[in-house]
């Protein structure tokens, strides 16, 4: 699994965030600066030219496909399906991140187990168990996610209370 990026990307993600968490301007500026100068080898660049002939229905989205089909990406993770063309690529698969990540944890159950873990132990005030990130990412629009964390709750439980 690799994260592919370009600088427009970038600006979109701390963009968005900055305007949903202003008090946290500086703070989201300092952790994406660092993600770009770790992940610099992952940075597409060339896609240009295929910008506005892929058929999406915004086509300010046009440049996130035609990145991921420039850097080969075999999937784009998108809230927003319905703006992308399902059948005119065959490359990327154009998937919603609740259904990836739920496959992805469904797979890799242990693993999926203990990252999850270890994601909700971050959360202090109000501390996060299981049964709250289940219900979370219900009203966030991810319930297969939230149907894996609850299936999986009680291991999830017994790993944070051993990380705390």
């Amino acid at each position: 699994m690799q994260l592919l990026w370009t600088e427009e990307i970038f600006q979109e993600a701390v963009q968005s965030l900055i305007a949903r968490f202003p008090e946290s301007n500086s703070k989201l500026r300092k952790k994406f600066k660092a993600i770009k100068e770790f992940f610099y080898e992952t940075e597409v660049t060339g896609h240009e030219h295929l910008i506005g002939s892929l058929g999406c229905r915004d086509k300010n989205d046009e440049h996130v496909l035609a990145a991921a089909i420039q850097g080969r990406a075999d999937v784009l993770l998108t809230f927003n399906l319905r703006d992308f063309p399902s059948t005119v690529h065959s490359q990327p698969e154009i998937v919603h991140p609740d259904i990836f990540l739920a496959l992805w944890f469904t797979e890799n159950t242990e693993v999926g187990i203990s990252v999850l873990a270890k994601w909700l132990v971050r959360f202090k005030y109000p501390s996060i168990d299981s049964s709250s990130a289940t219900a979370l990412l219900k009203r966030l629009g991810c319930p297969n996610l939230a149907l894996f964390i609850g299936a999986n709750a009680v291991a999830i439980d017994e790993c944070i209370r051993g990380l705390g």
